[in-house]
């Protein structure tokens, strides 16, 4: 029942969830110390998470801080995608950080923001102001 309630609001919430990542692009198109995931013009694609990858080099400050910073402005951001090898059974199997730089710097860099089918546009403009002020804030 839950499975046949929450299918009936699919197309919903993939249209919003689209509104909102059309909003969160076009507001930090022009921040250079953050990238955005591009779009594949021939893919239709629906978010379950946005990451904005840090530009650290660009930035004074850490993504601890960045995301430490964030949460005081009442935004509530995860860290997804850590390298498997960093869990603790990987490691035991031999595994050894620096095994692939580049996705552990990309890991090192990157936020997810908030992103749901029930925020208002209120709640969407509250992100991108506290994303833009505390980019503006750590800017170099």
């Amino acid at each position: 029942a839950l499975i046949e309630s929450q299918l009936q609001k699919l197309d919903a919430f993939k249209a919003r969830r689209k509104e909102i990542v059309n909003r969160y692009n076009e507001a930090f198109a022009d921040i250079e110390e953050v990238f955005v995931q591009k779009e594949i013009p021939q893919s239709d694609t629906t978010r379950h998470l946005y990451i904005i990858q840090l530009k650290l080099d660009k930035l004074n400050g850490t993504r601890k801080e960045v995301f430490d910073a964030l949460a005081s402005e009442n935004v509530q951001c995860n860290v997804h995608y850590i390298p498997v090898y960093y869990f603790p059974h990987y490691e035991r199997l031999g595994y050894k950080r620096g095994l692939c730089p580049h996705a552990e710097a990309m890991y090192e860099g990157i936020i997810s923001i908030p992103l749901y089918p029930a925020m208002t546009d209120g709640d969407v403009e509250d992100v991108i102001a506290a994303i833009k002020k505390v980019i503006a804030y750590y800017r170099k």
